[in-house]
């Protein structure tokens, strides 16, 4: 037996299965709580989780979640649900289905999986009314393999994880919580389909994160379990072993990131989403977005880089309030830039706000899905008529690219002249190289970061930037395996933008590296044959 799947976390290790228990029935014994009674009952059991959570990472994920339990608009809509006759179990899954919709409509991996916070909090709700409280959801005795269709931080929060040596999945995302957990506790984990017919209670089997791949061969040589590491925050950018500064910035969304980023140590923010600011039921207003963006810019790391990535609406998640079309493709249809022949003042009360943010904070900002130089000239035009209309005479902030569409690889040189830098988004960069889309499991063979035609882009764009003088960084999901770091390194970036919680990792990693033993063995991975083969497992191989 031998599944194919989606590598989230990487590492070997084998060991036995166990699956994750639910927990049973209570028979609804709490629904006889008033509406703030269970509110406050709900923040309190949620932040317990929170204070006694065995990781550093788990615990800042679980505190947000305290911050969006308490919000006073699920609440809200909780007690409208019950106003109008449904009960307390109703009004809770009616109003946890309406939010997660909401986070379900925004066209950014990430974000949109923040649609599972909410879910989490519901799964963590409806608990609280209709299971019994004595469960144990993971009663394992030793070391074993962690099964389950989801897995949520509440769930997790309930689980020793010192036994925890492997995670296996039967959905979810490269952005998930639980992705980002096992990989700052470097438990291999992988998602695959179908796991309740293949994976048994005590079956011992392979689990394989970097190759995403669960079978029942023999343990082969380096399948073995390294002790986890304490990671240590370094709240200075770190240096390689032959002293190359290497900066290690965070990707954010919220408050609470910019926060988090800033405790672990980032170098600054590396990309701020600003599509949550568009999942409401209207077009935010200038004014909105500038008092948003400046509370995070606010929790950032004091006088550090702040990458604005300019909005990416439509796709496949149209907004309500806009009349976007339905499109076949939507993925490769009329999205960011692209809707401005439609939306010619989408971009304005953005570039606006952020213009004013640049007077208090070192904001730049970058401008997604372009795939040609008019595409760039068009957004040039709309920022000239940003400051125009704040009577400024010059762009005070840096203006950038998402390298994300293959044509801008081609093109980089010509981008390069015109653009004050490039950030490489390797997620949409991959799935469009193969034309294969990442949250599908079937097509993971596809998703190979450290495959030739994926290596030899980021070379060329890399190159480009170098030939031009322009930073080039890296803020997608391959910044931040460190499985991948040493692969990067050799190929010249020099900066790379990682969820917060995996800062501290990723500086650990890099503390451990040299740049020259990177150069060298990239160069000897291209003279070789098998390349795509070889390149993961040689560049896993030496940590220092």
């Amino acid at each position: 037996m031998k599944l194919k799947g989606l590598g989230v976390s990487p590492g070997r290790i084998q060991a036995p299965i166990m699956w994750l228990r639910k927990a049973p029935s209570a028979n609804g014994r709490e629904t006889t709580l008033s509406v703030q009674d269970f509110h406050l009952k709900a923040v309190q059991t949620l932040a317990h989780l929170a204070d006694t959570a065995s990781s550093p990472v788990l615990k800042e994920i679980l505190r947000a979640q305290v911050l969006m339990v308490d919000d006073p608009m699920l609440w809200d809509a909780i007690s409208a649900a019950m106003a109008s006759g449904a009960s307390l179990i109703e009004a809770v899954q009616d109003s946890i289905a309406t939010i997660a919709q909401q986070f379900d409509a925004i066209d950014d991996p990430y974000l949109a999986a923040r649609a599972d916070d909410v879910r989490d909090i519901g799964k963590h709700l409806l608990d609280l009314l209709t299971t019994s409280a004595d469960a144990t959801p993971w009663p394992a005795e030793g070391p074993s393999i962690l099964v389950s269709d989801t897995l949520f931080p509440s769930d997790t929060a309930k689980i020793d994880l010192s036994r925890v040596v492997g995670i296996v999945l039967g959905q979810g995302s490269l952005t998930s919580h639980v992705a980002i957990l096992s990989r700052s506790l470097q438990i291999p984990a992988v998602i695959v389909e179908n796991v309740q017919q293949w994976l048994h209670d005590g079956d011992p089997v392979m689990v394989d994160g970097s190759l995403g791949t669960v079978s029942d061969e023999e343990m082969s040589q380096g399948a073995v379990f390294i002790p986890r590491k304490t990671f240590t925050v370094h709240p200075d950018i770190v240096s390689t072993k032959d002293g190359v500064p290497i900066r290690i910035e965070a990707n954010v969304g919220s408050v609470q990131d910019a926060v988090t980023a800033h405790e672990l140590g980032a170098d600054g923010i590396g990309l701020l989403r600003t599509e949550f600011l568009f999942a409401g039921d209207h077009f935010p207003s200038e004014q909105e977005q500038y008092e948003v963006l400046y509370s995070i810019a606010q929790a950032a790391p004091a006088g550090r880089p702040i990458i604005i990535r300019a909005v990416d609406i439509g796709g496949d998640k149209p907004l309500p309030y806009l009349n976007l079309p339905v499109e076949p493709n939507p993925f490769l249809g009329t999205r960011a830039a692209r809707l401005l022949t439609q939306y010619p003042d989408l971009y304005d009360a953005q570039l606006r706000a952020v213009l004013r943010l640049s007077q208090d904070f070192p904001v730049q900002l970058m401008f997604p899905m372009i795939a040609t130089i008019n595409d760039w000239t068009e957004c040039q035009n709309l920022m000239l008529r940003a400051q125009s209309s704040l009577n400024l005479e010059h762009c005070p902030i840096p203006l950038g690219i998402m390298v994300e569409v293959p044509s801008v690889v081609f093109l980089a040189t010509n981008f390069a002249r015109v653009v004050n830098f490039f950030s490489i988004g390797t997620n949409d960069l991959i799935q469009y190289l193969f034309a294969a889309d990442r949250s599908v499991t079937q097509l993971s063979r596809y998703y190979r970061p450290d495959d030739q035609a994926v290596v030899g882009a980021i070379r060329m764009t890399v190159d480009a930037a170098e030939k031009a003088h322009i930073p080039i960084g890296m803020c997608g999901e391959m910044a931040g395996d460190v499985s991948h770091t040493p692969l990067l390194v050799g190929l010249g970036l020099r900066e790379f933008s990682v969820s917060p919680h995996l800062v501290p990792v990723l500086k650990s990693r890099v503390s451990e590296l040299s740049v020259a033993e990177c150069e060298a063995e990239y160069h000897k991975l291209i003279l070789g044959d098998h390349f795509a083969e070889q390149t993961g497992h040689e560049f896993g191989r030496f940590k220092s």
